[in-house]
C-alpha cells in the first residue's frame, strides 16, 4: 500500500474544512462542538485519505476499498450532520459513532488482508 501525500494533504484540508462546518453548526454547548469537531476531523481524515489518497497493488482492492470508503463517508456524514443538529448526550454520539468508524477500519483491514493473501 501507499499513499499519495499530495492527495494525503488535500483529503486532510478538507476533512479539516468538513469538520468545521460540523462544529459551527453545533450551537448547543461548547463540549458537544468539541466533540463533534475533533472526531468527525478524524473519521473524515481516515476516510478521504483511503478514498483519494490509498494505492495497492490490486485494482480490485483499489476499487473495493474506495467504495466502502465513500459508503461510510455518506454514512458518517449524515450521522454527524444530524447530531450537529440535535441536542445529544455525547456517550450517545461517542458510542454511535465509534461504532461506525470500528467497523469500517475493520472491513478495510479485511479487504486489505484479504488482498495479500491472494
Amino acid at each position: 500500500m501507499k499513499i499519495n501525500t499530495t492527495s494525503a494533504l488535500l483529503a486532510s484540508s478538507m476533512a479539516l474544512l468538513i469538520s468545521y462546518g460540523l462544529y459551527s453548526m453545533q450551537s448547543f454547548s461548547i463540549t458537544n462542538q468539541l466533540i463533534i469537531g475533533v472526531s468527525s476531523f478524524i473519521q473524515l481524515t481516515v476516510q478521504l485519505i483511503f478514498l483519494l489518497a490509498l494505492q495497492t497493488n490490486s485494482a480490485r482492492t483499489n476499487i473495493n476499498i474506495r467504495t466502502i470508503s465513500i459508503v461510510f463517508l455518506l454514512i458518517n456524514l449524515g450521522s454527524n450532520t444530524f447530531f450537529a443538529l440535535q441536542h445529544f448526550n455525547s456517550t450517545t454520539y461517542i458510542i454511535t459513532n465509534g461504532l461506525l468508524f470500528s467497523s469500517y477500519l475493520l472491513i478495510v483491514f479485511k479487504i486489505s488482508t484479504n488482498e495479500s493473501a491472494s
